[in-house]
């Protein structure tokens, strides 16, 4: 976790309720959040361009909704998630200074 974002990083969009993660300790809560929601959650890269400061990526994400994740409780179903995400990187140590999340609708109206 610390050689891949900042300490000082800024992650937005990761909730439905448009909260910005603050710095690496918090990021790392979402992460956890995220993976007791979807224990068995698997991301896919379906693509991604760099221009040297910037890293957009597009990707489909798949795993058992378990766990609750924002207000929605885990329904035991395999659900199939896709977004795309932006992320800064600072030149010299390359780790991630931040990120924006973007959610498909769809993927959303999977959860509820």
């Amino acid at each position: 976790m610390q050689d891949l974002f900042t300490e000082d990083c800024l992650v937005y969009g990761s909730s439905l309720a448009g909260a910005v993660h603050q710095g690496r300790d918090a990021v790392k809560q979402h992460i956890v959040e995220l993976q007791n929601a979807f224990p068995d959650l698997v991301f896919y890269i379906e693509d991604l361009v760099a221009d040297g400061v910037n890293v957009f990526i597009r990707w489909l994400a798949r795993g058992t909704h378990k766990g609750q994740l924002w207000d929605y409780p885990g329904t035991g179903e395999e659900r199939l998630l896709r977004g795309s995400m932006m992320c800064k990187v600072k030149e010299g140590n390359q780790r991630i200074t931040d990120m924006y999340f973007y959610w498909s609708i769809s993927s959303v109206y999977s959860l509820l």
